[in-house]
């Protein structure tokens, strides 16, 4: 979602991520990226990507939601202090692999049109 959205190229440009969505069997998603997941009765697109100064750091980070469940991904930032379940680990599921999860996710409205900002 966040690549095809980026129309800067930004996401597609970080090393091993192209490589990572073209192969299906890949499990080597770069490690500067955290991807988290919340729900939310919203339907936004923050930013796909934004460069933001959050908290006190300088930050990359995008935001989509598209009810009933929202996206954030940091690259190269540390993640945002907000209630996300972070995702990035399904990169250890392999494409074939079936498995039994639970997914304890926040509800969370965004608020205004910066990613990380909610009611």
């Amino acid at each position: 979602m966040f690549v095809g959205l980026d129309s800067s190229g930004y996401v597609s440009k970080q090393l091993g991520v192209k490589s990572f969505l073209l192969n299906k069997y890949s499990q080597n998603f770069p490690e500067n990226i955290k991807v988290f997941m919340y729900f939310t009765s919203s339907i936004k697109l923050r930013n796909a990507l934004s460069f933001t100064n959050m908290d006190g750091y300088f930050r990359t980070h995008g935001e989509i939601s598209f009810q009933p469940f929202g996206f954030h991904i940091s690259i190269q930032s540390p993640p945002i202090n907000r209630p996300y379940l972070g995702i990035t680990n399904f990169r250890n599921y392999r494409y074939d692999e079936l498995a039994e999860i639970k997914l304890p996710l926040r509800f969370l409205v965004p608020e205004g049109n910066f990613a990380g900002i909610y009611k």
